[in-house]
């Protein structure tokens, strides 16, 4: 879904979003799915601790191409640049 983001791609998971209720889903993005991971902390020692990786997440409110309304997402930062990319910002 990446490579191939167009309209109907971003109406197609604005519509899957609503089917399941979700408005907002804390720490995932909407368009690329990223979200949290886990891995180590690693010391000079090479001690390991248990850390998060979270996602460059922002929220913003982009146009729905099927409605024409807004609709607030949080959305990763290389999501923003792949819909600039396509011109859907």
């Amino acid at each position: 879904m990446k490579n191939d983001l167009c309209f109907s791609n971003l109406t197609a998971r604005i519509d899957s979003l609503k089917k399941y209720n979700i408005k907002n889903m804390s720490r995932v993005c909407a368009i690329t799915g990223k979200k949290p991971s886990t891995g180590n902390n690693r010391s000079h020692s090479m001690r390991a601790t248990k850390r998060i990786y979270r996602p460059n997440l922002v929220t913003k409110k982009l146009i729905d191409p099927a409605t024409g309304k807004k609709v607030k997402m949080k959305v990763s930062t290389s999501g923003l640049r792949t819909l600039t990319k396509k011109g859907l910002i």
